[in-house]
């Protein structure tokens, strides 16, 4: 996975040798902070501490999502999950 400023995160497929939009980060989730956890290959959680210290988790269900060649089309957005 990698992300853009415009919050898109992207999945890399080594057998077509493409980039594809997955999914939008939540507003205010720093890249620079986060540790991402690939749970049993359905899901991806994202960990991050913000200002205050206080520790922030967001979540991609990976058996919802729907790779798009476009950034436009790129609708799905993660959310903090408290």
């Amino acid at each position: 996975m990698g992300g853009l400023e415009s919050r898109d995160c992207l999945l890399y497929d080594p057998f077509f040798d493409r980039w594809s939009y997955i999914s939008k980060i939540p507003v205010g989730h720093m890249l620079c902070t986060i540790v991402a956890c690939n749970y049993n290959d359905e899901a991806i959680f994202t960990f991050m501490a913000d200002a205050n210290i206080n520790l922030k988790a967001s979540c991609l269900d990976l058996q919802k999502m729907n790779p798009k060649h476009y950034a436009d089309d790129n609708t799905l957005e993660m959310s903090f999950n408290w």
